[in-house]
């Protein structure tokens, strides 16, 4: 009940996401923000239980170190999930199906945006990097994601930018092209809607720039071979 969207780019990865929480009859604006980060280099956007979301808020960076610059998935599977996991059973939010001893996050699921990467999380922890710069997710997500797509093709058709991997635009483009996204959802959708709010990661931590500048020219972080600070602009 939500529409959750990413963008990822050469200059870091634009998260953004409506504002309504919805109940069976009822909905509401919430005053919380669904995109948020974790750390400079690291956010999430959520969908499904507003209990997971504010677990992945309030909890789980509590002494968790900032992902490397590369094998992210092997991070996220050996470091990040185990821990959200672990966190969420303390707190009586992890659902257990004690027939295939299968662990879940319920309804809920979310994006991760890792520097200028973007990551799918399932319900089940399973982590997904498509090899289009950008997602959609939750209610108006699959509409989200017809709407980036058609944005995405013109600039393809134009060859402004590539179909893979981090696209070169101004975060004006990327705020603009992802509200006009979530505006769709909320036209067609019944549990999309309220004000827009976006957060952004840096490729890089303050550190890492220096180091970047001179080894690696400040360019995008090499991608694997394998196959809190919210803002609104505009209207709704």
């Amino acid at each position: 009940m939500t529409c959750v969207v990413g963008i990822a780019s050469t200059r870091g990865v634009l998260l953004a996401a409506d504002s309504q929480w919805s109940g069976y009859n009822e909905r509401g604006i919430d005053t919380d923000s669904k995109v948020f980060q974790l750390s400079p280099i690291l956010a999430l956007g959520c969908c499904g239980s507003g209990r997971t979301m504010q677990i992945l808020k309030h909890l789980v960076a509590d002494g968790l170190d900032d992902p490397p610059v590369d094998r992210l998935r092997r991070w996220y599977v050996r470091e990040f999930q185990p821990r959200l996991a672990a966190i969420m059973d303390d707190y009586g939010h992890l659902h257990k199906y004690r027939e295939d001893s299968v662990q879940e996050m319920g309804d809920s699921a979310f994006l991760m945006a890792i520097r200028d990467r973007l990551f799918v999380v399932d319900s089940d922890f399973s982590v997904s990097e498509g090899r289009r710069p950008f997602a959609g997710l939750a209610s108006g997500g699959e509409t989200a994601t017809g709407g980036l797509y058609t944005k995405f093709e013109e600039e393809w058709e134009k060859g402004t930018i590539d179909e893979e991997g981090p696209v070169s635009k101004s975060w004006d483009w990327m705020e603009n092209t992802a509200r006009r996204a979530i505006m769709a959802a909320a036209d067609t959708t019944l549990y999309v809607g309220g004000p827009i709010r976006y957060v952004r990661t840096d490729v890089y931590t303050d550190d890492e720039k220096v180091l970047a500048k001179s080894v690696l020219a400040n360019g995008p972080t090499e991608r694997e071979d394998e196959y809190e600070g919210w803002y609104e602009i505009g209207p709704s």
